[in-house]
């Protein structure tokens, strides 16, 4: 029976806070310039609170009113801006290469399933040196899905997994994790609110601490179904 960890990116692996405060301000001068927006800002607040929606959803809470060509004039804009930002302003959480190493040498499959786009996590994991980690990476701007339960359902089938635990920071997580009965782990240092992570199997203020759960949960799991 193949087992694996499925884990969100931004605010589980990647610490991209300073990405965020520092990419977003700078689409809006640029939109700014192009005249696309009048005379706006976007609180600290509002940008945190988009880290991990997909880009169309985050695009349409903080521009409520740009019509469809504008939100993909916007998306452009945004990865342009992430590219010229991304290798200084993102770091991976301490211990996150060798719990996923750890956790790769005790036979488990790695996965990511992000609501970032096409371009975005692939990147993320390159330049931090984790993609060969990751069995694969799967994105709601690649794949085309509109929220994270779809996202994971589809990373199950196409992975033909029989068990697997869903490790993220907010409240997406959990939820695709729950909704594709899935053992779920909620990231107490990322970017979500406690209440968020309120219905998750589990909590963790490391993600070091992942290996020690990684053999509860199999413990758990023998328990409930000797014979799987």
């Amino acid at each position: 029976m193949k087992r694996a960890f499925i884990f969100d990116m931004d605010g589980t692996l990647l610490d991209s806070k300073s990405l965020a405060q520092q990419t977003y301000p700078e689409v809006l001068r640029r939109l700014k310039e192009l005249k696309v927006v009048g005379d706006i800002e976007w609180t600290e607040d509002q940008i945190n609170h988009v880290i991990g929606m997909t880009t169309e959803d985050l695009f349409t809470y903080l521009l409520p009113k740009a019509s469809e060509d504008q939100i993909q004039l916007i998306m452009r804009i945004l990865e342009e801006v992430e590219d010229e930002f991304f290798e200084r302003t993102t770091t991976l959480y301490s211990g996150v290469i060798e719990t996923l190493q750890k956790l790769k040498e005790n036979g488990y499959e790695l996965y990511v399933a992000s609501n970032g786009g096409a371009k975005y996590v692939p990147m993320a994991a390159e330049t931090h040196n984790i993609t060969h980690l990751f069995t694969n990476l799967y994105c709601a701007g690649l794949h085309k899905t509109a929220n994270k339960v779809d996202l994971v359902k589809l990373l199950l089938q196409e992975n033909n997994l029989d068990k697997a635990v869903m490790v993220g920071d907010r409240y997406s997580d959990i939820e695709a994790g729950k909704q594709n009965n899935l053992t779920t782990v909620g990231c107490l240092y990322g970017f979500g609110s406690e209440k968020e992570l309120l219905n998750a199997d589990y909590l963790i203020n490391s993600l070091t601490e992942i290996i020690q759960l990684a053999e509860e949960i199999l413990v758990k799991e023998r328990e409930e179904c000797p014979k799987c």
